[in-house]
């Protein structure tokens, strides 16, 4: 028996930090391992599924990351160019990371992440 969690896992790269949300409402639905360990996600946290993608993204990176998701939400583009931002860890780590976005059905879209290594900002603890 299939439910759409395991239909939307089937559908991602396994050996690269993704995750599939719903740009409409910022909802994180399914994610790799790969991701967790880059969002340094711990067991106690319970993972970034149900969580809010812009939430994960530096107070001063979300109003460009939030027009660009809505942008791209509102176009017919099936494909998101790379578009560079910072992340929070789960730790409070900020890091830089690269994502593009591939869009699966309607607002569902996977995003895969690539790190940037900046060792000016790399692993900088957020206060």
């Amino acid at each position: 028996k299939f439910d759409m969690g395991n239909v939307l896992q089937m559908q991602m790269t396994h050996d690269k930090p993704c995750l599939i949300c719903d740009l409409s409402t910022g909802q994180i639905m399914v994610t790799t391992l790969e991701c967790e360990d880059l969002f340094e996600v711990g067991r106690d946290t319970g993972g970034l599924v149900q969580k809010d993608l812009v939430g994960f993204v530096h107070p001063d990176d979300r109003d460009s990351f939030s027009n660009v998701m809505t942008y791209y939400l509102l176009s017919e583009k099936p494909k998101m160019e790379s578009e560079c931002v910072r992340i929070l860890t789960m730790l409070g780590q900020i890091r830089r990371v690269a994502v593009e976005g591939l869009r699966l059905v309607g607002t569902w879209w996977q995003l895969e992440f690539c790190r940037i290594s900046d060792t000016a900002e790399d692993d900088i603890v957020m206060q």
